[in-house]
């Protein structure tokens, strides 16, 4: 139904919870970043909870259903400090689809990404991995965009890059390995 929104999940969810207990929720990433309504919904959240990390998801992590998705770490009953370090990180389970079907491609970072989060409820800091994670303030400015694209570094892609992700779309779209590009 209409009225049944993703945030009103995890707003059940802390008013169950006591102070300074830790929820973790995945919610569809426009509710993180869209103005429609949702930036509301974060100024509320802000106010009475502080975020610790917002996790994109891989974008096919619920093939065949095409939704996108982030997990966050939200601490419940202490009001946002903006002065305060987030999480945002993009995790890459190492899995790729091809012909509908998710099969292991590479290395993903998922066990460096639990770590960054046990590291930053843990409240230890540590040194960035750019387009992979980073800790940085919410920028409170009229979007209160809370999307971890918004505070990865956008770095230039190398070669083998872009190389590799070229690959990777004519195997998936294809079902063949290039030699050369």
């Amino acid at each position: 139904k209409e009225d049944e929104k993703e945030y009103k999940f995890i707003d059940y969810g802390l008013s169950k919870m006591s102070k300074g207990g830790l929820l973790y929720a995945i919610i569809p990433n426009p509710v993180m970043f869209r103005d429609k309504g949702f930036k509301e919904w974060r100024q509320n959240l802000l106010r009475n909870h502080t975020l610790k990390a917002v996790i994109r998801l891989p974008d096919d992590l619920f093939y065949p259903v095409a939704v996108c998705a982030s997990c966050i770490v939200i601490e419940a009953g202490q009001p946002h400090d903006f002065a305060q370090h987030v999480l945002w990180a993009n995790l890459d389970d190492g899995f790729r689809k091809r012909k509908g079907v998710m099969i292991p491609a590479k290395q993903g970072n998922l066990e460096e990404i639990v770590e960054k989060v046990h590291r930053i409820l843990d409240g230890h800091q540590y040194r960035s991995a750019p387009r992979q994670w980073i800790l940085k303030p919410i920028e409170n400015d009229r979007y209160l965009e809370c999307a971890p694209e918004q505070y990865l570094e956008d770095m230039s892609m190398t070669q083998d890059e872009i190389v590799s992700g070229m690959q990777r779309v004519l195997v998936n779209a294809y079902g063949a390995q290039v030699s050369s590009v």
